[in-house]
């Protein structure tokens, strides 16, 4: 089929050696929750729910998740649950740490793992 010339940028062709495209967030996303398998099979504890976030603990044979979702366009500062929590680099979002919290961007997440799970 056709395709109108301003979604040629779009096609997979395209995106394929850029990793900031949209499929590779994807990818990458997939990738990342594929290696965490309490992402998928886990038990979940909603923390907080609202229009502006989603925080939550997935649970799975005894390891547990934190995550928490800023569905906002205003960075928000993430505090980690109480205890040796550490964050698990491997999602392709965006945050920044500081000696307030995490600071985390307008629609990125973070993930969470307490310490004496880390592989």
């Amino acid at each position: 089929l056709p395709v109108a010339v301003e979604h040629i940028q779009r096609a997979a062709r395209h995106q394929e050696d850029d990793p900031t495209s949209m499929l590779n967030f994807y990818r990458n996303m997939l990738g990342f929750r594929k290696a965490h398998p309490l992402l998928l099979k886990g038990d979940i504890e909603v923390l907080a729910a609202d229009d502006m976030q989603i925080t939550f603990m997935r649970r799975y044979e005894n390891r547990e998740m934190f995550c928490m979702f800023n569905l906002s366009e205003e960075p928000m500062v993430v505090q980690l649950p109480e205890g040796d929590w550490h964050i698990d680099r491997g999602a392709p979002f965006d945050f920044k740490e500081t000696a307030a919290g995490i600071d985390l961007p307008p629609y990125q997440a973070l993930f969470a793992i307490p310490a004496n799970q880390e592989t």
